[in-house]
C-alpha cells in the first residue's frame, strides 16, 4: 500500500513518470508506462446493500507489479482510509458492499515504485454518491486577481483554499454529505446540539481562518456555535440556520468512466494526486414567520490546509474586500415553519468570497473564489437530530 499521511486522516498519493531516454543517434523514445485504460462501473450512484462492481484493464499490463484498491470516507473531523485491499495482478474487477457516499482509489505499481511507500505507477481516484435526489452541487472559478484585477500583486494561486482545481477555470464539487439544519425558535440556544460533543462551542461551525499566514495554517477555528451577523457588532445576533456540505477534493487529470447509470462520469488519474477534506457552509437568517432568508456568510474551505475563503468575515491584504460580494441572484425556500422539519432548497448565482494569504515563501495577496452557481436541495433538520446525514469519528 503506497499511502501517506499529510495528518490526521488525511491521505496522500504520489506517484511518478518515466521520462525515456534518448538512443545513441540523439532521438528520444518515451519508455513504456503502466497506465490504467478501459475502466467501467457498475453505478455512479447506490443505495446501502447495493453491491458494486468495478472492472478495468491497463495498458502496457507486462509491467504490472502489484494492484490494490482503497476506499475513503469522509468524516466531519477529516478522513478515513479503509483498509487496502491487494489484489492478484491477473485480476481484473472487484466487488463491495456500498455502506455510504466514498471515493475508490485504484493503484497499480511497477518495478520502479512497488519498494517505493511514496510512489505508484498509476492511480484512479472516482466518488459513489448516495443515490436520492437531494444534492448539493458548486461551479467555482478561483479569480486570477494578477490579470483580473488593476494594480493587484502579480502572485497569485488557484491553491487557498485547495479544492482540487489546476487552473482558473471552472470547476464542480459535488458534495457527497449534506444537510440543513436550523435553531429550532422554541428551543434555540445559539449552538448545534448535536456537534456540541465533536467541535468547540465558542467557536462558530463549521470553520473560520484567523490568521493570514499559511505559517500558522491560518489558524483555523472550528466550532459548533451559530455565525454573528456581524464580528464587529455582535448585538446584532446570530444566524440561526446552516446550509452545509462536506466533500473529498482531489487533483490529477479527468479520464472518461463508463458508468452504467451516468454516460458523462468521469474520475482522476495520474500525477500527485492529494485527498482532503473540503466543505462549504452557507450561515442563515430565517425568519419563519414570514419565509425570510437572509444570507449571513458563504464558507469555503479545506479542513487540512486551514484556509477558508468567506463572504463576509476575515483579513484581506490588497482591498479584496471591494471584490467580495454577491453580485447575481440568490433564491431560498424551505417547507419548515421552525416547529416541524422539512426540506430547504435554493440557488447563489455570481458571488465572490476571499480571505488574505501570506505565503510561506513571502508573497502577500487576496485570493478570491467566484461563484458562479450553487445549488441545493435537502432536508432542513433540528439540529438536534441530523438523522445521521453526518458521519464522526468518535472519541
Amino acid at each position: 500500500m503506497h499511502i501517506r499521511t499529510a495528518c490526521l486522516l488525511v491521505a496522500l498519493w504520489t506517484f511518478t513518470t518515466l521520462l525515456g531516454c534518448p538512443d545513441n543517434r540523439g532521438s528520444f523514445t518515451p519508455l513504456p508506462k503502466l497506465k490504467f485504460t478501459d475502466i467501467t462501473l457498475s453505478q455512479s450512484r447506490a443505495n446501502t446493500g447495493d453491491k458494486i462492481e468495478i472492472a478495468w484493464d491497463y495498458e502496457n499490463a507486462d509491467l504490472l507489479e502489484q494492484q490494490s484498491v482503497q476506499g475513503i470516507g469522509l468524516l466531519l473531523q477529516g478522513l478515513s482510509l479503509t483498509e487496502a485491499v491487494r489484489l492478484e495482478n491477473q485480476e481484473r474487477s472487484f466487488k463491495f458492499e456500498f455502506w455510504g457516499p466514498i471515493t475508490v482509489v485504484l493503484m497499480a505499481e511497477d518495478e520502479d515504485t512497488i519498494d517505493d511507500d511514496s510512489k505508484t505507477a498509476d492511480s484512479v481516484a472516482f466518488d459513489i454518491l448516495l443515490d436520492e435526489d437531494s444534492h448539493l452541487t458548486l461551479h467555482y472559478r478561483p479569480v486570477n486577481t494578477a490579470t483580473e484585477v488593476p494594480g493587484a500583486p502579480a502572485a497569485q494561486s488557484y491553491s487557498y483554499p485547495r479544492l482540487g482545481a489546476s487552473d482558473f477555470s471552472t470547476h464542480q464539487i459535488r458534495f457527497s454529505q449534506f444537510v440543513g439544519f436550523f435553531d429550532r425558535p422554541s428551543e434555540a440556544n445559539g449552538l448545534i446540539d448535536e456537534l456540541t460533543p465533536f467541535l468547540d462551542s465558542d467557536s462558530a461551525f463549521r470553520a473560520l481562518s484567523a490568521s493570514v499566514e499559511e505559517s500558522d495554517a491560518f489558524t483555523m477555528k472550528q466550532g459548533s456555535g451559530y455565525q454573528l451577523i456581524s464580528a464587529s457588532v455582535p448585538s446584532l445576533g446570530m444566524s440561526n440556520a446552516y446550509v452545509f456540505g462536506g466533500a473529498i477534493a482531489y487533483d490529477g487529470e479527468e479520464i472518461p468512466i463508463k458508468a452504467e447509470d451516468d454516460p458523462e462520469f468521469v474520475g482522476r488519474h495520474g500525477g500527485v494526486l492529494l485527498f482532503e477534506p473540503v466543505f462549504m457552509a452557507i450561515p442563515l437568517l430565517v425568519g419563519f414567520k414570514n419565509q425570510a432568508y437572509d444570507i449571513v456568510d458563504i464558507q469555503l474551505g479545506n479542513l487540512s490546509q486551514g484556509f477558508v475563503a468567506t463572504l463576509t468575515t476575515g483579513t484581506l491584504n490588497n482591498g479584496g474586500d471591494l471584490l467580495r460580494g454577491i453580485q447575481g441572484t440568490v433564491d431560498i425556500d424551505s417547507t419548515s415553519d421552525g416547529n416541524s422539519v422539512g426540506t430547504i432548497s435554493g440557488t447563489i448565482k455570481g458571488a465572490n468570497i476571499g480571505f488574505g494569504v501570506t505565503t510561506l515563501g513571502g508573497d502577500i495577496f487576496d485570493s478570491i473564489v467566484h461563484i458562479e452557481n450553487v445549488e441545493w436541495s435537502m432536508p432542513f433538520l433540528f439540529d438536534t437530530d441530523l438523522n445521521s446525514r453526518l458521519a464522526y469519528a468518535e472519541g
